[in-house]
């Protein structure tokens, strides 16, 4: 019976440029991670390289983050346990990209008294002050006038 590290080893190439381990085992076709069987159950590889290699399990609601941003590298140096949230905020989707807007579509700063977080539907949005106000007013005087809505 081969030990833990005679099977995962062959299944990754290191980079000497970047320093991550390039995994060319099986991966997922969806997500692009790397797929690894444990002895239980498939499990992402890079998962089970922070495990092994870190000595301590993920926390239970904390995600593997990969540092170097590439799917497919199981280097535990550029792996890291963190909450889902930090996980996704880290990453480059649309969460990512508004979290990081330092000023409204209009250029008001999203700090300070002019930050109003409003919940709708479950989600919490930023929202600029001067520009809801904006919006408000302009909805009441167009309410008032007795218009009809389309």
């Amino acid at each position: 019976m081969k030990t833990f590290l005679q099977r995962f080893e062959p299944k990754y190439i290191p980079e000497p440029n970047t320093g991550c381990w390039l995994w060319v085992g099986a991966t997922n076709t969806k997500s692009g991670y790397g797929r690894f069987f444990d002895g239980k159950k498939p499990r992402n590889a890079h998962a089970v390289s922070y495990e092994f290699f870190s000595g301590r399990e993920v926390p239970k609601g904390f995600h593997v983050d990969h540092i170097c941003r590439t799917r497919c590298c199981v280097n535990p140096r550029h792996l890291e346990a963190v909450p889902a949230r930090i996980n996704l905020l880290r990453g480059v989707g649309w969460a990512a990209i508004h979290n990081q807007r330092t000023h409204c579509p209009k250029g008001h700063p999203y700090d300070g008294d002019n930050l109003v977080t409003e919940i709708d539907r479950g989600y919490s949005r930023r929202r600029c002050r001067k520009c809801k106000n904006a919006r408000q007013f302009a909805y009441n005087r167009w309410t008032r006038k007795g218009e009809a809505r389309c």
